[in-house]
């Protein structure tokens, strides 16, 4: 026998995850869409229970389940299923870190999860988002709509009050959010230093949703917004530049335009 075959190296597990992740994510957007997680959010159900309060087939519940399970977003307690730390947390619309609205929005462009669309944006090196056009070109894009600004404002919930607790701000006055959106990076900036004032500054037709989530967290006496076209205007001159969720849109080149303008 070979002794240089290690049985567990030449495993095929991790390939079963993969292909099996593939599916599993899938099934964890259909089991939100159709309330799955909302039922069992602050109740301990069985597969049967739930099946027959959806009026799904068992067998087809079992499988949400397990996709869920996979993730860590349901757990089993006594032959029941309930929602996990991890699933109570970003899953109860009530919570503030509710991750539903970012599972909201990859439903809503669902076609760019597609094998052919993925394989579109590598061979042609284009985002396929959007149908393929610019995500910021006109006023009727997915970029403006209260869908598009919910879901960024939280996947960057956790991240904004993560990093800004991390960097010491103490020491500067005015932080300047360019492309800021709802302006969460701005709101955890300003909440972990009483000293900061912020402006986020974004396209004139994101201003409205970006005053809302300021209001939210009481903070409009000391963060302002302002219209802003990154490509055209300067920037206002203050102690900190921030750039989030932005540099990844553009290309090297662009990426360096607005590097080179923030640093003069």
């Amino acid at each position: 026998k070979d002794k240089t075959i290690n049985s567990d190296i030449l495993s095929d597990e991790k390939l079963q995850l993969i292909t099996g992740q593939i599916f599993i994510g899938q099934g964890v957007l259909v089991a939100h869409q159709i309330g799955l997680f909302k039922l069992i959010c602050n109740r301990s159900m069985t597969v049967q229970n739930i099946a027959t309060h959806m009026r799904l087939n068992h067998r087809a519940i079992q499988a949400l389940i397990s996709c869920a399970s996979a993730l860590d977003l349901v757990e089993l307690t006594n032959k029941s299923y309930q929602l996990s730390a991890l699933g109570k947390k970003y899953l109860d619309e009530k919570k503030a870190e509710y991750y539903g609205d970012v599972l909201d929005l990859l439903i809503q462009e669902s076609d760019i999860m597609d094998f052919s669309s993925i394989k579109k944006a590598i061979l042609t090196n284009k985002p396929q988002i959007n149908e393929g056009k610019d995500l910021f070109e006109n006023d009727d894009s997915l970029s403006n709509t209260n869908n598009f600004i919910k879901a960024l404002h939280q996947k960057s919930f956790k991240p904004a009050f993560f990093w800004t607790n991390k960097l010491d701000l103490s020491n500067h006055k005015k932080f300047i959010d360019i492309g800021g959106g709802s302006g969460i990076h701005t709101i955890a900036a300003c909440l972990n230093n009483p000293n900061l004032k912020g402006l986020v500054c974004d396209r004139k037709s994101v201003l409205p949703f970006t005053v809302k989530y300021i209001n939210d967290f009481n903070l409009k006496e000391r963060i302002k917004v302002a219209e802003l076209d990154m490509w055209k205007n300067e920037f206002t001159l203050c102690d900190v530049h921030f750039f989030g969720d932005i540099f990844h849109d553009w290309s090297r080149s662009k990426c360096l335009f607005l590097a080179k303008k923030s640093f003069h």
